[in-house]
């Protein structure tokens, strides 16, 4: 949206020259510095945390290392079905 400011003089040019040693328009600066200012007033809540790992993931990994035969998926696969033929589960 278009709309017009009034700065005095020696603050334009300080936009001015930061815009420019900066390679940035004084549009781009003026609307970081608006946004930057808005921020501060209502601060953005903090991205949520990944989950803490769980403790048996561990022994799940040292359990997978011990264990014979296979890991990939088509193997996963086959186990179940067999136990579900089984009646295991």
């Amino acid at each position: 949206m278009r709309t017009t400011v009034d700065l005095n003089d020696s603050l334009y040019r300080a936009v001015k020259a930061k815009a420019a040693l900066e390679g940035r328009t004084v549009r781009e600066v003026l609307t970081q510095a608006v946004e930057q200012l808005l921020q501060a007033d209502h601060p953005q809540p903090e991205p949520p945390r990944a989950p803490t790992p769980r403790p048996w993931i561990g022994g799940l990994r040292e359990y997978a290392r011990q264990a014979p035969g296979p890991h990939d998926m088509a193997s996963i696969r086959a186990s179940i079905a067999d136990a579900r033929e089984r009646g295991l589960l």
